[in-house]
């Protein structure tokens, strides 16, 4: 069984919403189980570890690696008890709350920009009739116009100054150039 919103809070808390082993933090945070949830593994606080996706990817399903990984567990919420202690993580816990629901409402805003622009661009080529010769046409002008502005390689005869292609005369010796 999978854990409970309850206990993914409760161990993210615990670690001051950082990894575990690594002390990551972020977004990319999970609540992994240390005895997997398959055969028998309880979803509770005492089989929970908090972990990034990196370290979550190289221990999580490494069985060899079980008992370290809920020492570096352990470990760590008594170092995140003794620096921090209970207020200051219900502060933090508070602030990760906040800014997940910020980010939610931001995802939602995006999306809904996303479906404006898309039916925005659907009316615009719909409005002016786009075919392939046009867009050939497009394409084609902004290769050759993309092209002008390119450094060229030549230098100055004069000089000896590498010159640029949109240069008319040598920045260094005010020699004409030849395009």
């Amino acid at each position: 069984m999978p854990f409970s919103e309850r206990i993914k809070q409760e161990a993210r808390k615990k670690a001051a919403f950082q990894c575990c082993i690594c002390k990551r933090s972020g977004l990319s945070l999970e609540v992994h189980h240390i005895i997997p949830e398959s055969p028998d593994g309880p979803s509770d606080i005492e089989n929970a570890i908090v972990l990034c996706s990196s370290c979550h990817a190289i221990y999580g399903a490494n069985p060899e690696k079980r008992k370290m990984m809920k020492q570096c567990r352990d470990d760590w919420y008594d170092k995140v008890d003794r620096m921090y202690g209970q207020q200051a993580i219900d502060i933090f816990s508070s602030a990760f709350e906040i800014h997940e629901q910020q980010l939610s409402n931001l995802s939602s805003e995006v999306n809904d920009l996303k479906t404006r622009l898309r039916e925005y661009m659907n009316q615009s080529i719909n409005e002016m009739e786009i075919t392939p010769e046009t867009v050939l046409v497009t394409v084609s002008e902004f290769i050759n116009a993309s092209t002008l502005y390119q450094p060229k390689s030549d230098r100055c005869v004069k000089c000896g100054y590498m010159l640029r292609k949109t240069d008319l005369y040598c920045p260094h010796c005010g020699e004409p150039t030849s395009l």
